[in-house]
């Protein structure tokens, strides 16, 4: 499973072309992992009920999983990619 940043769901939400279908692979594979502080970062800087309708309807329709200190953990993995 992959859990993505909140910078790299606002570039797929943007139609980036360099994330956009990457990220829909993703998608289309179950292989995106949905992360409770994440979706909040996006909804905090929502600009109109449309946005928020999208990102909530991801966050409705991804898998959750309810990991201790997940975000500390994927922190750590990736200070050791970047090594």
């Amino acid at each position: 499973m992959i859990i993505l940043d909140t910078s790299v769901w606002i570039e797929h939400l943007k139609n980036n072309q360099n994330y956009f279908p990457k990220i829909c692979k993703l998608l289309e594979s179950g292989e995106i992992l949905a992360v409770e502080c994440v979706f909040g970062e996006l909804l905090q800087g929502v600009k109109n009920k449309k946005e928020e309708e999208i990102i909530l309807k991801y966050w409705e329709h991804l898998p959750k999983k309810k990991y201790r200190d997940i975000i500390i953990k994927a922190g750590i993995y990736q200070k050791i990619i970047n090594y």
